[in-house]
């Protein structure tokens, strides 16, 4: 599935620029996604490079949630309401498939029984919090 809401795009757009102003000139984290070069060109402006430090991340959930993220985006005060918040409320995104999986989830009995769900999100990061932990 692949969300195409126009409302959706503009809001990202419109957020992209903001932090593309406000972090003008700083030096950013590049995500390990990242070095895969057609996720790094679908982030890079021809003239601009990436200056909002747009990333693919990835996000384990489970079906139902999958389809509603899709059409109505992250819902912040639903975050991490099946596993928990390590570090309080937001969007838990991750550089690798494997720590995603960690937190896909199956749809027990219900339409997509069996089955779990890992969203490929494009992102806006600016400036992001980073640990190893």
């Amino acid at each position: 599935l692949r969300s195409e809401q126009p409302t959706l795009w503009d809001a990202f757009a419109t957020r992209r620029q903001a932090v593309m102003q406000a972090r003008r000139g700083m030096e950013f984290v590049e995500p390990k996604t990242m070095q895969c070069q057609g996720l790094a060109d679908r982030c890079r402006h021809a003239t601009l490079g990436n200056p909002a430090n747009q990333a693919y991340l990835l996000h384990g959930t489970n079906p139902t949630s999958a389809v509603a993220i899709l059409g109505r985006d992250f819902s912040v005060n639903l975050a991490g309401s099946s596993v928990g918040t390590m570090f309080g409320p937001g969007v838990y995104l991750a550089e690798s498939s494997t720590k995603a999986d960690e937190y896909a989830r199956d749809d027990v009995g219900g339409e997509y029984d069996g089955l779990y769900a890992v969203l490929v999100c494009r992102t806006v990061l600016g400036r992001s919090f980073v640990t190893e932990q």
